[in-house]
C-alpha cells in the first residue's frame, strides 16, 4: 500500500507536541486517565529526536512515531526503540503508520543499529504490519509474577 498522497515525514519538534496530543485524543476518543495505556504526551520527555517523526498531509499532523535509543539496560546492543505510533483516525488504513515505521527503520539502518518495538500480545494489525516490514520476534521475554 502506498501512503496517502502528499505525506511528508520529518523529525518531531517541540512545536508538534500539541498536534500529537490531539491525534492521540482522536485515537482514544477521550482524555486518558492514569490506568490507561500511556498517553503519547508521556513520551515527550524521553524521546530521541533523531528517531521521532511526524507525518504531515497538507501541513496537518496525520501521524507520529516516537522513538528512543537504548539496549544496554536489557544486555542488548544499542538499538532504536519504537515507543509509540499513532495515526489520526482520518488517515488510518492509508499507509501512514507503515510509512512512519519504515522511515524509523531506514533511519536505524543508516545509523547501523537494530530497530526494536515491544508490544502487547495479540495486537492485531500493528503486529501484522511489523512482521510485514521485516521485524521478527526478538530476544526479550516478559515474565510476570502476580501478587498473592
Amino acid at each position: 500500500m502506498e501512503p496517502v498522497q502528499g505525506l511528508q515525514i520529518r523529525i518531531i519538534t517541540e512545536k508538534d507536541l500539541p498536534a500529537i496530543v490531539e491525534v492521540d485524543k482522536r485515537i482514544t476518543g477521550r482524555e486518558r486517565v492514569s490506568s490507561d495505556r500511556p498517553a503519547a504526551s508521556s513520551h515527550f520527555w524521553t524521546y530521541y529526536a533523531p528517531l521521532s517523526f511526524v507525518g504531515e498531509v497538507k501541513g496537518k499532523v496525520a501521524g507520529f512515531v516516537i522513538g528512543t535509543i537504548g539496549g544496554p539496560e536489557y544486555s542488548l546492543p544499542m538499538c532504536g526503540w519504537i515507543n509509540i505510533v499513532g495515526v489520526d483516525p482520518e488517515y488510518q488504513g492509508q499507509g501512514v503508520g507503515k510509512a512512519l515505521v519504515k522511515h524509523f527503520i531506514d533511519t536505524c539502518q543508516k545509523e547501523r543499529i537494530r530497530a526494536r518495538c515491544l508490544i502487547p500480545r495479540r495486537t492485531g494489525r500493528f503486529e501484522k504490519m511489523l512482521l510485514a516490514l521485516g521485524f521478527e520476534h526478538g530476544d526479550l521475554v516478559d515474565f510476570v509474577r502476580n501478587p498473592q
